[in-house]
Parts: C-alpha cells; sequence; structure tokens
C-alpha cells in the first residue's frame, strides 16, 4: 500500500482523517461568537389608512369590517369626519382598501403615508460662523399673516423673542412630541427679531405655525397624511395669506383633495421641492397643480446640487447656508429647499397685502430674474426671486 501523504482536508487546520484540538484561543472566540446577543429586529409598521369626509353610516360600516379608528376629528371644509385607521391582522393593504372603498363609498381613502422635513445631521452643520445671516428685506409684510406646519417650535429661541406668533399643535396623544429645530429654523426665517442672532425676512408680520409632526420609531421627525390634513383644515380657519410647508412626501389622494379644496377657495400654498435630487420623482405636496413649488440655489445663482428639478418648479430661492435660529439659543447654517421656500411665502405676505387684479403668482413671477433656458424651466422654475423685490 502507498504510504499517505499527509493530504490536508478542507479544513486548513486539519489532515484527512485527523484534526487537532482547538487553541485556546479558537475556543475563546468560538464562546464569544455563540454567546454574542441576537439583535432583536424593530416591529412592523401598523398598517394604517384615512379616510375623509367619512359620514356617520360609513363610519359604522367601516368598523363592521373590523377596521380600528385609531383617531378621528371633524372637518371645517366638509360635513364629515376624518379618520386614521388600523386595518385587520393579516389584511393585506390592496384588499383594506378595497373593503374601504366598499364601506365608505362616498369618502376619500388612501394609506397613511408619512411626509418630513429636511435636516442636515449635525456633524454637517458648520461649527464655525454660520452662514449668510438674512436681513428684513419685506418689511413692507407688516400686518400679513403667514401659516407654516412643521415640527415645534421654540419660542424662548432669542430669534423669536417678543415676535407674534400663535403656535399650535395637532398630535394624537399615542404619539411623542416632534424635535423643535426645524420648525424653529423656518419660523426664524419668516419672523426672526431685528438684532438677533437669527434675523428674518419679515420680523413684523404675524405667523400661525401648526405643529403636526411627532418623533417616529426610527427617532426621526415626521407627520402623516391623517396630522397634515387635519392641520390644513384647520388653517382653512385661519386668515393667513399663505400657508409654508417645508416638508415633502409621497403623493396621497386625501392629501391632493385637501390641497385642492384649499387652492379652490383661494389659499396660496408654498411647499418645498425637495432635497433628493434632480433626477428624483416629484415629491409632494410641492407637486400638486396649483402648489407653488420652491427650490434651492446658492449665493452665486446655481442649483443646489440636491435640489429638486421638474415642469412643477415655480420659482427658486436662496437656500444654502442660510444663518437661523439653531441651538442654545445661537445660529446655524441651514441648506435645503425647506429654506428656500420661506422666502417665497414672505413674498407673497408682503404682495397680498396690496388690492390688485393681477394673481399673486404672476406678480411673483415677473419679479423673478430669468435663469437658465428663456422663460419658465424645470430647474430655476420662473427664476430667482429675491426678497427686497417684494416691496416694489
Amino acid at each position: 500500500m502507498a504510504p499517505w501523504t499527509g493530504r490536508r482536508s478542507r479544513n486548513a487546520s486539519c489532515f484527512l482523517f485527523y484534526c487537532p484540538p482547538r487553541t485556546r484561543k479558537v475556543r475563546a472566540t468560538a464562546q464569544r461568537r455563540r454567546a454574542a446577543p441576537v439583535v432583536a429586529a424593530p416591529p412592523p409598521v401598523r398598517r394604517e389608512f384615512v379616510a375623509f369626509d367619512v359620514s356617520a353610516d360609513e363610519r359604522a360600516a367601516i368598523t363592521r369590517q373590523r377596521f380600528s379608528v385609531v383617531a378621528e376629528g371633524p372637518l371645517t371644509t366638509r360635513p364629515g369626519r376624518i379618520l386614521r385607521l388600523s386595518a385587520p391582522e393579516g389584511m393585506g393593504q390592496r384588499t383594506a382598501l378595497r373593503r374601504l372603498a366598499e364601506a365608505a363609498p362616498g369618502a376619500v381613502l388612501a394609506r397613511n403615508d408619512r411626509y418630513r422635513s429636511f435636516l442636515r445631521p449635525a456633524a454637517q452643520q458648520r461649527r464655525a460662523a454660520p452662514g449668510r445671516m438674512l436681513s428684513a428685506a419685506v418689511g413692507c409684510a407688516a400686518g400679513a399673516t403667514v401659516a407654516m406646519i412643521d415640527t415645534a417650535v421654540d419660542p424662548a429661541h432669542p430669534a423669536l423673542s417678543g415676535a407674534d406668533v400663535n403656535m399650535l399643535a395637532l398630535r394624537a396623544p399615542d404619539r411623542q412630541p416632534s424635535a423643535s429645530r426645524h420648525g424653529t429654523a423656518v419660523a426664524s426665517m419668516l419672523i426672526g427679531r431685528e438684532g438677533s442672532p437669527a434675523p428674518g425676512l419679515a420680523p413684523a408680520a404675524r405667523l400661525v405655525a401648526i405643529d403636526a409632526f411627532h418623533r417616529d420609531s426610527a427617532g426621526l421627525d415626521a407627520t402623516d397624511a391623517f396630522d397634515l390634513v387635519r392641520a390644513l383644515d384647520l388653517l382653512a380657519s385661519q386668515q393667513a395669506a399663505v400657508i409654508n410647508l417645508s416638508l415633502t412626501g409621497p403623493d396621497n389622494a386625501v392629501l391632493a383633495r385637501m390641497i385642492a379644496t384649499l387652492i379652490d377657495a383661494g389659499r396660496l400654498i408654498v411647499a418645498a421641492a425637495g432635497n433628493d435630487g434632480p433626477r428624483a420623482r416629484p415629491l409632494y405636496p410641492a407637486a400638486y397643480p396649483g402648489v407653488i413649488a420652491v427650490t434651492a440655489v446658492d449665493e452665486a445663482g446655481q442649483p443646489w446640487r440636491r435640489a429638486a428639478r421638474g415642469d412643477h418648479i415655480a420659482f427658486a430661492a436662496l437656500g444654502v447656508d442660510l444663518a437661523l435660529a439653531g441651538r442654545n439659543g445661537g445660529a446655524e447654517a441651514y441648506t435645503g429647499t425647506s429654506f428656500a421656500a420661506p422666502t417665497v411665502s414672505a413674498m407673497i405676505a408682503a404682495k397680498s397685502l396690496k388690492d390688485t387684479a393681477t394673481p399673486l403668482r404672476e406678480r411673483l413671477a415677473a419679479l423673478a430674474q430669468d435663469r437658465g433656458d428663456p422663460g419658465r424651466d424645470a430647474v430655476y422654475g420662473y427664476g430667482i426671486v429675491q426678497p427686497a423685490d417684494a416691496c416694489r
């Protein structure tokens, strides 16, 4: 018989019929691996739906289909109610929507989609002196009212000390309060007090700020179709010249109906175009017909690299490295279409005080500086607007 050659097996530490004992280091490593804790996956998001303009009979029919009413409320723009619903366990999305349509044929139905504001992580904010400080460029907005739906607003920030702010919270009891950084920054851009660390564009204007956001399971600020539509419905009774929405999300039938209702009633809605990049699909509510979508440019008038583009873009405004209300009562540099939209909102508020037959959108378009392709284009819309031009 031929002598054994000592050929090794697949295990580099073993010969064909023999494996030497493991060393202490190997055994210790194996024990550590076995003892490693198993990280539990986050619980699945509960499938929720929203029903808009629901009658009492339709509500009863919905509950007979074993849907749970998580929250509900009346509407000022419709005789019916708005419901936040949880589907029965194991029921798929398509089945749920079909059952809801059968139970409430007169209602508008959709998923309870989420919407977010955009805020760069703190590590990306500049630690040195913040960016461009704003000034009261829209001083002629004194007496006008601007509304915003955003996260919470910190009324103790020096930029908002003494400002005319009416703050409302619209959040279900089962949800955690939102953080205040994004909402405070937007509010300071609109009405920040002159001489403060973050002066705003229209410090003499009045602000109605609705906090419709909550802290979700991922630790991020979000609102959903239910709370967002309720906030818009509440603003229908407020005498605001314009509604600023520095938030984005998916197309939603219930949100679309509420937006159309307000626009048909003559309300002006300004929305951030989004920060998913120039090739991204349109985001909402900015892409709804009649909404004034605003994208962001830098101080040189160049498009911000992450700003949205599209045929729905109406205007471009400065939205890069703006000195707005930040932590510890100071100012920080903020970037995004969230912070370009308030420029247009402040300008519209000023223009709304002048009685004229020319629509506000056309008056603003006449002031815009045409950039890019001649006329309206997908990058700049009608062009770049400058706050000081609002008082011309």
